[in-house]
């Protein structure tokens, strides 16, 4: 089974064989809910969208789904994110990213491309791997491959993100997204915020890396590379803050939090629990559906609740 890439800009392939590491993918949560949700593992290759497109045509019917902050057309009609969806034989699927927002693409069974984290260029065939699930089951399980409302992300125009330095003058500085390099990060313009001392403390994996190009630029890159000056380390920054800010349109204002390196790695332990509970959540959902359960909604106050609910026998 294959897809066509009918047209691409600033998409491509990336894979991450260890989610504690992050190698190449900037918004690992939206990555990793994309495969579970198409019944992939956790890292299996998928398409990374930032601030471009993608035009797709599948060879056979495919399941797949696209999270992070997107507009998805399947035959010109508008598509749902956060979901699995059937996009039948020559479908026409156009995703969008635009003004710096990030998206990721997964199809059941993953793709197969030797050269990851290349920029994919039109007319090109990627070939599909073979899913664990047959096309039946999973289009029966359709209703359960969905993202509760709660764990979906939400923007905001101003974004916080956490750091743990040695820096005091961390505290209380701006950046503003300026652009985003998907090989190396994130690029900020720094706003009352000091050129730093030399950091004690060097992030460890899955941190992200925050670190100052000279006086007005700050880069957020994914983990510790051989190339980062520690003489330019600001600090490390908890894996669900560079997800936050990641899927953040261009222009939007983060505010820098100090934070002790201690709570940096809770917050990193609560980020990778927050995973697994959502592949539980998947899990029991596509379960409840194949046991006859019917999906219900509820508000109680300003919060609206699921729940899946099955006829007494």
């Amino acid at each position: 089974m294959s897809i066509v890439v009918l047209d691409a800009d600033r998409s491509r392939i990336v894979e991450e064989k260890e989610l504690g590491r992050r190698a190449q993918v900037l918004d690992l949560y939206s990555y990793v809910v994309a495969n579970l949700l198409v019944g992939n593992n956790e890292g299996e290759p998928a398409i990374e969208v930032c601030s471009g497109r993608i035009v797709l045509m599948p060879r056979e019917s495919v399941i797949m789904a696209v999270t992070g902050a997107a507009k998805v057309m399947v035959n010109n009609r508008e598509a749902p994110l956060w979901r699995a969806i059937l996009v039948p034989k020559d479908s026409k699927v156009v995703i969008s990213a635009d003004r710096g927002l990030i998206s990721y693409v997964s199809i059941a069974g993953g793709f197969k491309l030797e050269d990851l984290d290349e920029f994919l260029g039109r007319d090109v065939e990627l070939e599909v791997g073979s899913s664990k699930l047959s096309l039946d089951e999973l289009v029966e399980e359709l209703p359960g491959r969905r993202l509760p409302e709660r764990y979906i992300p939400r923007p905001k125009e101003k974004e916080v993100m956490r750091v743990a330095s040695e820096s005091p003058e961390v505290e209380g500085g701006d950046l503003l997204l300026l652009s985003k390099r998907p090989r190396e990060g994130l690029v900020f313009k720094a706003r009352n915020l000091k050129v730093f001392e030399e950091q004690l403390i060097k992030p460890r994996p899955p941190l992200g890396v925050l670190m100052a190009q000279d006086e007005e630029r700050v880069l957020l890159t994914r983990s510790l590379r051989d190339d980062v000056d520690y003489d330019k380390l600001i600090g490390s920054v908890p894996p669900q803050d560079v997800d936050r800010v990641s899927r953040a349109p261009y222009g939007t204002l983060v505010k820098l939090k100090l934070i002790e390196g201690s709570i940096a790695m809770e917050l990193t332990s609560s980020y990778l629990g927050l995973i697994e509970k959502v592949k539980r959540v998947i899990e029991a959902s596509c379960e409840a559906v194949r046991r006859g359960a019917l999906l219900v909604r509820f508000r109680i106050g300003n919060r609206v609740y699921e729940a899946w609910v099955e006829e007494l026998r």
